[in-house]
């Protein structure tokens, strides 16, 4: 009987719910998505009476395809760990088992974290011979739009893992609205920064800054008075920020280094990253920022234990 009521069901009333599911998906992600076209338009815009062509084009090529580049890698990474989680979040969350949504709800935003502080400050510090290694760009402007807009890894890989998390509990509106607000406070921004500032293309940095503070906020405020998130600050936060500042230091003391004897970019970077990533994880283990029965939670986690596990073995 149950099954034969469910084939009575008509297609146009399928269709519908399946939209109404849909839909605020798909809106959340077009107006995460769609601050780049805009803040692009009212920059052109605003900037054409301040600046020539050549330079605002300059500025636009190097903001859009490297600094954009740079950014887009870590956050992508966020949105994949969101677009893992929800499953699990969401048939938790069904079950009624709020202890087991809270956890890992924590999971996941810990894991983005994991992710985001040593990208953010690895971009931040290494900057120049970033920019020089991957696009042989030697320009100012180009290693200070990462110097500056380096932090914004942490919020946009936060903003994005928790939207993702809100959606997961049936809040499925939450995220656009927050977005919405984010846009029209970064349209504000920007819009005054240009007119009587002279941030030029900082300005749109600034801008983004405030989109995803904005969004960061709002998204941890509705999580936390859901009851599905019991935040560990120092787990999820400090642990990871401790560790990737002093991961990032010690790529830059190694990138300096070589440097004096070797002047190929192509040598010295990619040395000193994969000096911190060691530095980096072997912080981990010592710190317990992440263990390996936490990391086996997570897809393709397994192998990523096993090495922690290795890690622990011979600190000890």
């Amino acid at each position: 009987m149950r099954g034969e009521r469910a084939r009575r069901v008509p297609y146009d009333v399928l269709f519908r719910r399946m939209l109404l599911t849909v839909l605020p998906f798909l809106a959340a992600s077009l107006l995460f998505n769609i601050n780049v076209v805009v803040e692009q338009g009212i920059f052109k815009f605003m900037m054409k009476d301040q600046a020539d062509p050549e330079q605002i084009a300059l500025w636009g090529g190097v903001f859009s395809g490297k600094f954009r580049t740079l950014m887009n890698l870590p956050i992508a990474i966020a949105a994949a760990i969101g677009a893992a989680c929800i499953p699990g979040i969401t048939a938790s969350f069904v079950k009624e088992q709020t202890e087991e949504v809270a956890e890992k709800t924590e999971l996941a935003i810990r894991f983005a974290m994991l992710v985001a502080f040593p990208f953010s400050f690895v971009l931040m510090l290494m900057s120049a011979p970033v920019m020089e290694f991957l696009f042989q760009d030697t320009q100012p402007l180009a290693s200070g739009l990462l110097l500056a807009g380096g932090v914004l890894v942490i919020f946009y890989s936060l903003a994005t893992v928790t939207a993702s998390i809100l959606q997961g509990i049936g809040k499925l509106r939450t995220p656009v609205i927050h977005s919405g607000i984010a846009l029209a406070l970064q349209v504000l921004t920007l819009v005054l920064l240009l007119k009587y500032t002279k941030l030029n293309v900082y300005a749109v940095v600034a801008s983004m800054a405030v989109f995803g503070v904005c969004v960061t906020v709002l998204n941890q405020i509705a999580l936390y008075r859901s009851g599905y998130w019991a935040p560990e600050f120092m787990k999820t936060f400090v642990l990871p920020g401790v560790c990737a500042s002093i991961m990032a230091s010690m790529g830059w003391i190694v990138e300096v280094s070589l440097s004096q004897a070797v002047s190929q970019k192509y040598v010295t970077v990619p040395a000193a990253i994969l000096t911190g990533i060691v530095v980096y994880l072997f912080l981990l283990v010592i710190l317990r920022a992440m263990t390996p029965e936490e990391m086996r939670k997570f897809p393709g986690g397994r192998r990523m234990a096993k090495m922690m596990k290795r890690l622990m073995r011979s600190s000890l």
